[in-house]
């Protein structure tokens, strides 16, 4: 351990984070436990900033806390986890990739939409609804990690109604694959929302925690005072007392010599 010890705001100032973010990363095993000082604080050190800027990076690399908590946990137990951090860097990169394609793909669809819009306005009468929402193209589907990217292709749609049959026309008992995306994206949605309850309820555990620990050293803290007020008040009184003894002793002494 290099130089002295601080607390939790100190410590994240330095690493540029929030409390509440270093006890999340206590939590997930990315961070070991702080030892406690006598009055029940978490106490850090210079060795924990390095720790707590390594894993800031990581995480803003695109690492999972999970999957950074793995690394380090195979690190400290003598299993140098490089090849695992180069294979999923990879994947990270590769993701990316996937990411910056559908973006363009996106991209395309919007510029040759415009144009179309375009199109159908300088033929639509000034005045005279266009029906311009009517034409945007179906939205690609997600894909899934390390699929091959695919150029997107675009159709129209007609101004004019869909016919019910139309929507229909899927082989019975075959799911539109429409619907198997949406399912898929309100499961991830509902997973999300799940971690993120898990969390809050772990970071409300944490508040709570510490609300004890500070009530417990406020009461301490109270309860000495409440002593030392007492000890400075017998103090005075004995005081008092010495005093009016001292004077009562000086008017007896002073009336036995005037007689």
């Amino acid at each position: 351990m290099h130089g002295g010890t601080f607390g939790i705001g100190e410590a994240a100032r330095r690493a540029g984070i929030s409390p509440d973010l270093i006890r999340y990363y206590e939590r997930v095993g990315v961070l070991p436990r702080a030892p406690r000082t006598a009055g029940g604080f978490r106490s850090y050190s210079e060795d924990t900033i390095a720790r707590l800027l390594l894993v800031r990076n990581a995480i803003r690399f695109g690492f999972s806390s999970k999957e950074l908590a793995g690394f380090l946990k195979a690190r400290e137990s003598g299993r140098p986890p490089c090849q695992s951090v180069r294979a999923a860097g990879a994947r990270l990169l590769q993701e990316m990739d996937e990411q910056l394609a559908r973006m363009q793909e996106t991209r395309a669809a919007m510029t040759e939409t415009l144009a179309a819009w375009d199109t159908r306005l300088s033929r639509t009468p000034s005045g005279a609804p266009a029906h311009l929402l009517t034409i945007i193209p179906d939205a690609p589907q997600p894909r899934r990690r390390s699929a091959p990217v695919r150029p997107a292709k675009i159709q129209l749609r007609p101004a004019t109604a869909v016919p019910e049959s139309a929507v229909a026309s899927n082989r019975p008992g075959v799911p539109d694959a429409h619907d198997e995306t949406v399912a898929t994206e309100a499961d991830e949605r509902l997973g999300r929302i799940e971690a993120l309850v898990h969390k809050l309820a772990a970071e409300l555990e944490s508040v709570r925690e510490e609300a004890r620990i500070v009530a417990e050293s406020i009461s301490a803290h109270s309860k000495a005072r409440v002593e030392t007020a007492k000890r400075a008040q017998q103090n005075a009184r004995d005081a008092e007392r010495r005093a009016a003894d001292r004077e009562q002793r000086t008017q007896q002494r002073t009336r036995r010599k005037r007689r």
